[in-house]
């Protein structure tokens, strides 16, 4: 738009369905179309509903289709409203007295549904092109996928808008505060090219049309969480047994999704964001960070927006000592990488950028400024004295040394470096953090019982030297949610009321005392000698094995092992790949 033209708004809606058919070519034929169950959930929504119905009566060519409108206890006359309009098709409405989850609702729904093909529809997204739901179906139908979902358009007004955007094609994963999180592909791009439908690791269920087989056998929506997160919880339980899900590019719908709540109600969606971030990094974390990091590393383009890693390298104030290290960044750039300097000043270290993947560390104290969540490379020149002692070591998951001497004075301390002088290095340290990438990573959490650290050290060091890596948390910071992106947790001593994850294998090694039942969380506890799993195994009915970490030299193989049976094993909830196990 020229600078102090006058806006043209976004032609109507009636201009954007025929543009869309026009380019779209004819909608899809088959000789019979599967019916469909529309499940829509609905509070306080009677406005949404006053568009939404009479559209997918009058306005959605579909031959067969029911709807069930899943009312969470509104308080205005949306239940009146639904049951006035005339529609062609079966109308069931589940009338709740309170406003339960949205999971509790959808899957109340679903189960209520009458046929095989159910489409989960937002109150609040708006149809406006006759052939959207055969497109979404055929989408479906002419694939083995799970589910298929719409492309969104942005529905809110905006005045100073010429041309309708997407807000959604699809889910991809994103760094948000450090840790990965789900975001919407697409959003705020223009509406093309239209016509591709593509393969996504998860869909919004703002419009989502999915096998109910399928959903059954996911279990259906995953309680617990608040009102966000949910689909992209579902989706990764749809395509973790290898089904596909599409988004269609044929299939194209408004969703007015500011509009869904309140002001308050999106205050109070602010405020749980941060309990769904932890639930869904419990059920995923190391799942979604493996594939988030690996697909940046390949600049793949399926979990992530194709980008490559984003390095900072964080530089200390000696700046004739800093010179390699941006000697380092240059030559990581040329190989493609995005990289960030980070120069130290009054307040610490200038901004980290919220999309930063790996810190690489020249100076220990950068260590209070690197969000959680954010992967840690530390990078030791020179005084290894001052970075053992900093808690950016216990947490880097791959250190470095600038020479064999500085090298050997870690090692003795317990900490495994592999050496990198500069950068001529480039190469080596990519190849590192690939190698770091694909294979497990390991969380040792060391209770109060410290007579053991040494033994935890030696693990962590043989651990390393095999290319894993792996964490070191202390009593105090098992709850944080780095420990959740790893996937094996090993918990050495008295875990205390430490609570396991789903999505991690889960090893307690303790040398006796605990109560039965405090093991039977676990996936794998191991004990040091026969006696004591003689005498432990008939209490407990997760697996029993014996293993001195304090005495056994090929610690870390034997625990290699007993982690392979465990993935191996039926039953297990974990959801680390058996190939990432050797």
């Amino acid at each position: 738009m020229t600078a102090g033209a006058t806006p043209v708004p976004p032609p109507g809606r009636g201009a954007i369905a025929r543009r869309l058919r026009a380019e779209l070519g004819s909608p899809p034929s088959r000789a019979d179309w599967p019916p469909v169950s529309i499940v829509i959930l609905n509070r306080d929504g009677e406005e949404h509903l006053r568009l939404l119905l009479p559209r997918l009566a009058e306005a959605t060519d579909y031959p067969q289709l029911e709807l069930i409108l899943v009312d969470n206890g509104s308080r205005d006359s949306s239940v009146e409203y639904a049951r006035s309009v005339d529609l062609p098709f079966p109308l069931t409405v589940v009338e709740n007295e309170e406003n339960v989850s949205f999971s509790d609702a959808n899957d109340d729904g679903v189960e209520r549904a009458g046929f095989d093909r159910v489409l989960l529809l937002n109150n609040d997204v708006e149809p406006f092109e006759p052939y959207w739901l055969k497109e979404l179906v055929a989408c479906l139908e002419e694939s083995e996928a799970n589910a298929a979902g719409a492309t969104l358009l942005h529905g809110e007004e905006d005045a100073g808008r010429e041309e309708y955007i997407v807000q959604h094609a699809g889910l991809e994963l994103v760094r948000d505060h450090g840790f990965v999180a789900p975001a919407n592909t697409g959003d705020g791009r223009p509406l093309e090219p239209l016509g591709n439908d593509h393969s996504v690791p998860a869909l919004t269920a703002a419009c989502l049309l999915v096998r109910r087989h399928a959903f059954e056998r996911a279990g259906g929506f995953t309680t617990g969480f608040l009102w966000g997160w949910e689909d992209v919880d579902l989706g990764l339980k749809l395509g973790s047994g290898g089904g596909a899900l599409l988004c269609s590019g044929r299939s194209v719908l408004f969703h007015r999704e500011s509009s869904t709540r309140s002001r308050a109600d999106r205050e109070w969606q602010r405020r749980t964001k941060a309990s769904n971030r932890r639930l869904f990094m419990e059920r995923w974390g190391p799942q979604v960070r493996r594939e988030y990091m690996l697909d940046r590393l390949s600049a793949g383009g399926f979990w992530t927006d194709g980008r490559p890693l984003h390095l900072a390298v964080g530089l200390s104030a000696d700046q004739s000592g800093d010179v390699s290290a941006r000697k380092l960044s240059d030559a990581v750039e040329d190989r493609g990488w995005r990289v960030t300097l980070l120069e130290p000043n009054r307040d610490g270290w200038s901004g980290i950028p919220e999309d930063i993947d790996f810190v690489l560390a020249t100076d220990p104290a950068i260590g209070a400024s690197v969000p959680a969540g954010v992967g840690c490379v530390a990078w030791v020149r020179e005084g290894p004295e001052e970075w053992l002692g900093s808690p950016l070591l216990r947490r880097a998951e791959l250190t470095l040394a600038a020479d064999l001497g500085t090298a050997r004075s870690l090692e003795a301390a317990g900490v495994s470096a592999e050496l990198l002088s500069g950068e001529a290095d480039a190469d080596r340290l990519v190849e590192l953090l690939r190698g770091r990438a694909q294979r497990l990573r390991f969380c040792l959490d060391l209770s109060r019982s410290w007579d053991l650290e040494p033994a935890a050290l030696a693990l962590r060091r043989s651990l390393e030297l095999r290319g894993h890596a792996c964490s070191f948390q202390l009593a105090d910071e098992w709850d944080l949610l780095d420990g959740a992106t790893a996937d094996v947790v090993v918990a050495l001593g008295d875990p205390g009321e430490y609570c396991t994850r789903p999505a991690q294998v889960n090893v307690l090694w303790t040398t006796g005392g605990l109560r039965p039942t405090r093991c039977d969380q676990w996936d794998l506890v191991l004990v040091p000698d026969e006696p004591a799993a003689a005498a432990l195994a008939p209490e407990t009915p997760t697996p029993v094995a014996t293993l001195d970490l304090r005495a056994d030299a090929d610690a870390a193989d034997a625990l290699l092992e007993r982690v392979a049976e465990v993935v191996a094993a039926a039953g297990v909830q974990s959801r680390v790949p058996a190939e990432r196990v050797a």
